[in-house]
């Protein structure tokens, strides 16, 4: 007998919608990629549909105010052969779109800061893997002295295989928007030195998905592939090789700039 796959909701609202009844507003504001995806999924499959959705309602438009992430993770486990039932949501007032938009924003906006001090005492009667959740940057970079199970130690990593097989090449990485770019580049009427200079800039746009890559890294068996991993800083296997590499200098650059021009959320 086939088994039902369906997701339970573990959120008392006085209102309810179905999937395809709610429309994206956010649209790209938020970039995701399949492993984000599979996180969500996990946690709606192991703490239940817990939070409403937030909808304004526009005529007879219903727009996610909040929710686009588990949103679009639902329409993925629709398509699984998952039962999705109708959605518990709360209604937000907004005067039109513009308002509705300032509103999301001020919702995805992190006014304050966690710590890793903060995290760990409010977690600290909690069984937490961090790498599933999104937590802002820097706040699980735990120093060496650190007794937690989870932390950043100065010391070799150890890459051990997840899956029985490694991710394709073309899972470790996008390229869409370096290539989109470098159309434009061919396109215009610009010296072909300055042409040359911007597409090896437009490299700076292909996004890399390093807990493939740390997968990937896992099954290569073949030594000098390995250690161009190394040498690139796909993985890191030294801290003390990263910063030879001049890795960490370059990441402790970038945060001190990103700092200067008022960039500290």
């Amino acid at each position: 007998m086939k088994q039902i796959k369906t997701i339970s909701i573990k959120c008392d609202c006085k209102d309810f919608l179905k999937l395809e009844d709610m429309t994206v507003m956010q649209g790209n504001l938020k970039e995701r990629n399949d492993t984000d995806y599979e996180k969500i999924k996990k946690s709606i499959l192991t703490y239940s549909f817990s939070f409403p959705f937030f909808i304004w309602k526009s005529g007879k438009t219903n727009y996610l105010i909040d929710g686009t992430g588990r949103h679009s993770c639902l329409l993925r486990m629709q398509e699984e052969g998952y039962i999705i039932p109708d959605l518990p949501v709360v209604y937000i007032s907004c005067k039109d779109k513009k308002d509705a938009k300032q509103k999301l924003l001020r919702l995805n906006s992190q006014y304050g800061r966690m710590t890793k001090e903060s995290v760990l005492e409010f977690a600290d009667d909690l069984e937490l893997s961090f790498d599933e959740l999104a937590l802002p940057n820097g706040v699980i970079d735990f120093d060496s002295g650190s007794e937690e199970k989870y932390t950043k130690k100065v010391g070799a990593p150890v890459y051990e295989p997840t899956e029985k097989e490694p991710p394709e090449l073309s899972e470790l990485y996008s390229d869409e928007k370096q290539k989109k770019l470098c159309g434009q580049i061919e396109a215009s009427e610009l010296p072909e030195d300055v042409k040359e200079f911007l597409r090896i800039a437009s490299y700076r746009f292909v996004r890399f998905d390093f807990t493939k890559i740390a997968e990937y890294y896992a099954h290569i068996e073949n030594s000098e592939e390995k250690e161009l991993f190394e040498l690139l800083v796909l993985v890191i296997i030294d801290y003390n090789k990263a910063i030879e590499n001049g890795f960490v200098e370059m990441q402790s650059e970038l945060e001190k700039l990103f700092k200067s021009e008022g960039g500290d959320e």
